[in-house]
C-alpha cells in the first residue's frame, strides 16, 4: 500500500481505488497516514473538511466549504481572508476529495468512501457535530445578517447561509445542543437574527419570502420548538419576557409547532407549564392535536389527548373536519386508533362541503387498517353517502379496486345493497 500513500494526485489515486476493488479500506487508510503526516495545519484543515463531508446533510459545493470553513468561533463577520483556497484544500485530503465540475460539489474521490470516513472518524464524529454546529450558529449570527437587507444580496454575499438556516437544528439536536446550551439560547433570543433566519428558511421551503409583519411573529420560542430543540425549549421557559403563547401570523403557538413535527420531548416540556393553551385553535382552526395527527404522530397524540383541557374531538370551524378525521383521511393507523379509543369522539363526523366522513376517506384511498379499525365502532355509519355524487365508503372502494376493503364493506351490517352503487 506504500505506493498509494505517495500517489500525489486524483487521477492517480482513482486509478489505484480502480485496480484495487478489494482493497479499499487499505487505500484509504494509506491516504489518511499520509494526510496525518502533513504538517499540522493542513493536517487540521484536511481533517475539518472532511469532518463537513461526512457529517453535512446534503453534498456542499467549493464555496461552501470554503464559507464553513473560514467560521471562527465568536466571529462576528464572514472574514474573507479566511476563506481557503479551494486547491489547497483538495491538496491537503491528499486526493481523497475532488470538485465535481459541472455542480462545483465537493465530494469523496470514490463513492464507497463515505461510509470509510464515517467508520474511520466514529470516535471524533460527537467533535465534529459540536464544531459543525458552532459554524453554522457562528455564521447565522454575523451582525450583517441581523440587519433588514434585501434577501437576495445577502444569499448571494453568503454562500453558507441556506446551508446553516436549513440544517442547524439538525445539528445542534442531540448531545452537540447541551455542549452549545449558551450558544443556542443567545441565538434563540436574539430576535433580529431570528428573523433573518426564518425568512432564509421560509423562501427556502416555500419559494416566496414571507412580509415584514409575519416574520416579526415568529419568536426563538417557535424556532426552538420547530427544531426539536427541548433543553433549550426548558432553558428560554425560564425568561421571564418569553411567552409560552406567544402567536405567529396564523394564530399558532409554539405548541403547534412541536406537535406538527412530532417532537415528544418538546410537547412535553410545553405542555409541563400551567400556563400553555394546549387546545388554542389558530386563524385556521388547527390546534396541536389537528396538526399532531396529520402528520401520523401518534406520541404527541397520545400526550395531548391524556389532558383534560385538550378536546380530542375538536371540530374545525373552516373545514367542519377533526382530528380522526383527518388521521383517517392520512391512514395514520395509529392515531386513528388512540382518538377512538376517547367514547366521546364522533366516528360519523362529516366535513363542512362534501360530507365525507372519517371512514368514506379511509375507504376512498384505500386505507384497509384504518377501515378495519372504524369498522369496530358499532355506531358508524357503513351507509353514509357524500352530497356531491350521492356514494357511499363502498362504491369508493369499487372504484379504486381495494378489494380487502370491499369485501369488510360489503359483509358488514348496515352495508347498501347493491342496486345503489351507480
Amino acid at each position: 500500500m506504500d505506493f498509494v500513500a505517495r500517489k500525489n494526485n486524483r487521477r492517480d489515486i482513482r486509478r489505484s481505488l480502480g485496480n484495487l476493488p478489494r482493497q479499499l479500506s487499505d487505500v484509504y487508510e494509506a491516504a489518511l497516514r499520509r494526510i496525518a503526516n502533513q504538517n499540522q495545519e493542513d493536517t487540521d484543515l484536511a481533517e475539518r473538511l472532511l469532518s463537513w463531508i461526512v457529517c453535512a446533510r446534503r453534498p456542499l459545493t467549493r464555496v461552501e466549504v470554503q464559507h464553513a470553513l473560514a467560521v471562527e468561533q465568536a466571529d462576528k463577520r464572514l472574514d474573507e481572508e479566511g476563506i481557503p483556497d479551494d486547491q489547497i484544500l483538495i491538496a491537503a485530503c491528499a486526493g481523497l476529495v475532488t470538485v465535481d465540475r459541472e455542480s462545483s460539489i465537493i465530494r469523496p474521490v470514490h463513492y464507497t468512501a463515505q461510509k470509510y470516513f464515517e467508520a474511520a472518524f466514529a470516535s471524533r464524529l460527537p467533535r465534529f457535530r459540536v464544531a459543525i454546529a458552532s459554524a453554522c450558529l457562528t455564521y447565522l449570527s454575523f451582525d450583517d445578517l441581523g440587519d433588514a437587507c434585501e434577501l437576495d444580496s445577502l444569499l448571494r454575499r453568503y454562500a453558507l447561509l441556506p446551508y446553516a438556516a436549513q440544517y442547524w437544528g439538525d445539528h445542534v439536536r442531540g448531545e452537540p445542543e447541551a455542549a452549545l446550551r449558551e450558544e443556542v439560547v443567545a441565538f434563540c433570543r436574539d430576535q433580529p437574527h431570528i428573523t433573518t433566519w426564518y425568512r432564509v428558511l421560509h423562501r427556502l421551503r416555500h419559494g416566496y419570502e414571507l412580509d415584514a409583519a409575519s416574520l416579526a411573529r415568529v419568536t426563538g420560542l417557535h424556532a426552538a420548538a420547530l427544531l426539536g430543540l427541548p433543553e433549550t425549549v426548558a432553558s428560554l421557559l425560564r425568561f421571564q419576557d418569553v411567552d409560552i403563547n406567544a402567536l405567529d401570523i396564523q394564530g399558532e403557538t409554539p405548541l403547534h409547532w412541536a406537535a406538527a413535527q412530532g417532537h415528544e420531548d418538546v410537547v412535553g416540556i410545553l405542555l409541563g407549564h400551567a400556563t400553555v393553551d394546549a387546545n388554542r385553535s389558530s386563524l385556521y382552526g388547527r390546534t396541536p392535536l389537528s396538526l399532531a395527527a396529520e402528520g401520523g404522530h401518534a406520541g404527541v397524540v397520545s400526550l395531548l389527548v391524556a389532558r383534560k383541557d385538550v378536546d380530542p374531538d375538536q371540530n374545525d370551524p373552516n373545514l367542519g373536519i377533526t382530528p380522526l378525521w383527518i388521521a383517517a383521511d392520512r391512514g395514520h393507523i395509529d392515531v386513528v386508533r388512540l382518538l377512538l379509543g376517547h367514547a366521546g369522539v364522533d366516528v360519523n363526523v362529516k366535513d363542512k362541503y362534501f360530507g365525507e366522513t372519517p371512514l368514506w376517506r379511509a375507504a376512498n384511498k384505500g386505507h384497509e387498517e384504518v377501515v378495519r379499525e372504524i369498522l369496530k365502532r358499532r355506531d358508524v355509519n357503513v351507509g353514509v353517502r357524500d352530497r356531491h355524487y350521492g356514494e357511499q365508503p363502498l362504491d369508493r372502494a369499487r372504484a379504486g379496486g381495494y378489494k380487502k376493503i370491499i369485501e369488510m364493506l360489503e359483509t358488514h351490517e348496515g352495508a347498501a345493497p347493491d342496486h345503489y352503487y351507480t
